[in-house]
């Protein structure tokens, strides 16, 4: 089979009809599902770990992307300074340091809703 008999093959596969006789690029409607999609603020994931002098604030997308990382006294300086509030509740856990981590984020302009 040479190139040029390839190449009108697959475009034969890629262009279908669709309903109603219309015809429909099936490729183009792969890029549409897979399209870029906002993330919402609930769905970043915080890391935390806090230990005596040491303490650690990481900030992810979904899909592993590092929004921000902030340690020891970069997390103490943010929180002294009014940048990243802390939760108040005794010993926060992760999903607790979560929504304080988003909004830093926010207001620090590494993540937008917009």
């Amino acid at each position: 089979m040479s190139a040029t008999e390839r190449c009108a093959d697959r475009s034969a596969s890629i262009i279908r009809r669709g309903q109603h006789g219309r015809t429909r690029n099936l490729e183009a409607d792969a890029f549409e599902r897979h399209r870029f999609k906002k993330t919402r603020t609930h769905d970043y994931v915080c890391h935390t770990w806090f230990e005596r002098d040491r303490a650690h604030i990481r900030l992810e997308t979904p899909t592993g992307r590092v929004v921000f990382e902030l340690w020891d006294e970069d997390v103490g300086q943010a929180i002294e300074d009014g940048f990243l509030t802390a939760p108040r509740v005794p010993r926060p856990s992760d999903p607790d340091w979560q929504p304080h981590a988003v909004r830093y984020a926010l207001d620090r302009g590494l993540i937008s809703l917009a």
